[in-house]
């Protein structure tokens, strides 16, 4: 045990969460805390793998979920798939028969490493330096993802359930370059679309002075307060959408790292679409690019790509009415949920963190929001995760201490894991959870019929959350106008404890709002 949690602290794991056993697990994280590694006990094991999957969101491993076997291990699935589509790099840690256990021994007994094979980019079992460095590696090697370790005696293998990626350099085809080139050449309204990839590669694309979309994972890899910030793109095309606006004008659009699993729907574009990689495995399939460039040493491509696009500013005056439409479709109408993020990003500091769970609201939190840098927004932006935000909020919070954290959920993302709410309490941190509620899974009955048979399916049935959050020690308000939620703000300005406020909006109203978006 000693030599695996040396092996777990020199390969930078520095937080840990998770529901001890009295075994294994217990003397596991007894010797991470003694080693100095930060624990944090919570009330249901896929907290603990959410919670550690956001300390992980750089794409970097620096924490880990450790559970029991058997029951303790399955709870942590919620978590771990979450991890899988949002590319984290988390460690999940449990306790696990040996492989040499007879079979009559079956209390709590479970394969993890066939569960494990369609989530995890590797499983392995062993307190050798060698296993954990590798599974490590392994996660973080793009794309990234969780993996497992099972505590069971001195055995050293690590199965690798993830596609081979060879590590050598891929070297770009000379002739790729020379397209490239030519495109850039003949174009004079050029396009960037990043996704994720961009927002872990080093290299500052506030200095491209186009037009420039991301996906939803990569919000924030490109200032969005820029005047040649052009929003966020799901595929999904209405009026507002940038397809409609900055990428319909263009003559040529460049995707770095855009990946049919960051998007909702693949759309094909009327101009040449250049995409740029470093890992191919099918992901660019759909989008059909003229050109395709795949390589691991995309440094001299970016070089070339900033040279060209230096000379070629435009549609700063094509964007600005774009975000003038938006906000004047948006907030020109009654209090909705537009006003609300708009009124939480006027009065939240600059260093706030949003983190989104997924609904009607995500959508228009997407764009009303402006995060100026990737670190300072986590969502659960590829898999769409209901219930995921408080748990990810409160690992961005614990990872992220110098930043205040606003979460935002609706009707069916607090309660799956709102009793977590009283961890944000106990450990005073600094996090704001917004509920916008219209009573119902409103995404869901917006698109439902109106008959009886529905209403029980999509109408959540609970008043108000507010006196079930005060049960846990919470401060908790509810707030029916700009002026109400402006003043909850202030009070709540500078304290180190959590606050929760419920926004109450009329159902049918709700539901309008995100309809323009998508």
């Amino acid at each position: 045990m000693k030599k695996l949690i040396r092996n777990l602290t020199d390969s930078g794991i520095i937080y840990a969460f998770g529901i001890t056993g009295s075994g294994a697990s217990l003397k596991l994280i007894a010797g991470l805390q003694r080693a100095g590694v930060e624990y944090y006990p919570v009330s249901h094991e896929a907290a603990a793998a959410f919670m550690a999957g956001s300390c992980c969101r750089d794409g970097i491993s620096r924490a880990a979920a450790i559970t029991i076997k058997g029951p303790g291990f399955i709870n942590l699935m919620p978590g771990i798939v979450s991890n899988y589509y949002e590319n984290r790099p988390a460690l999940t840690i449990s306790e696990s028969y040996s492989q040499d256990t007879p079979l009559f021994k079956t209390h709590k007994r479970l394969n993890h490493e066939l569960i494990c094979q369609s989530v995890c980019k590797a499983y392995g079992f062993s307190s050798d330096k060698g296993v954990v460095s590798r599974l490590l590696r392994k996660a973080q090697k793009d794309p990234p993802g969780p993996v497992h370790l099972d505590l069971v005696g001195d055995f050293n293998t690590v199965e690798d359930n993830s596609p081979k990626i060879e590590d050598k350099k891929l070297p770009i085809d000379k002739q790729y370059i020379h397209i490239l080139k030519e495109y850039l050449q003949n174009s004079k309204c050029p396009c960037l679309i990043l996704g994720s990839l961009a927002a872990r590669l080093n290299f500052d694309w506030n200095l491209i002075k186009v037009p420039v979309v991301t996906t939803a994972a990569a919000k924030g890899c490109y200032d969005e307060t820029s005047i040649y910030s052009a929003g966020v793109i799901t595929g999904e095309v209405t009026k507002f959408s940038p397809e409609s606006s900055a990428l319909y004008k263009s003559d040529l659009i460049i995707a770095i790292g855009l990946r049919n699993t960051e998007v909702i729907k693949i759309e094909s574009y009327s101009v040449p679409l250049v995409m740029i990689d470093n890992i191919g495995l099918d992901l660019q399939e759909g989008f059909g690019p003229d050109l395709l460039i795949i390589s691991n040493d995309l440094s001299g491509i970016f070089t070339i790509l900033l040279e060209s696009l230096a000379s070629k500013s435009w549609g700063a005056d094509i964007l600005a009415k774009q975000k003038y439409d938006i906000y004047k479709a948006l907030l020109s109408e009654q209090w909705l949920t537009a006003k609300a993020f708009n009124a939480l990003q006027k009065n939240m500091v600059d260093e706030t963190i949003l983190v989104l769970d997924t609904g009607f609201f995500c959508t228009v939190g997407e764009t009303i929001w402006k995060a100026k840098s990737s670190n300072l927004f986590c969502g659960s932006s590829i898999g769409r995760f209901m219930g995921s935000a408080i748990p990810t909020a409160i690992g961005v919070s614990i990872s992220s201490k110098d930043n205040p954290v606003l979460c935002v959920m609706g009707d069916g993302g607090i309660s799956p894991y709102f009793g977590e709410i009283s961890f944000a309490v106990k450990e005073q941190l600094p996090i704001v959870f917004v509920l916008m509620t219209d009573g119902r899974y409103g995404s869901v009955a917006a698109f439902s019929p109106d008959d009886v048979e529905t209403e029980r399916a999509v109408n959540i049935g609970v008043d108000s959350w507010c006196d079930a959050i005060r049960g846990l020690n919470c401060e908790a308000i509810q707030a029916t106008n700009e002026i109400e939620l402006i003043k909850a703000l202030n009070n709540w300005k500078g304290k180190t404890v959590p606050l929760f406020i419920e926004l109450p909006f009329e159902p049918e109203d709700y539901a309008r709002t995100s309809i323009k978006l998508r």
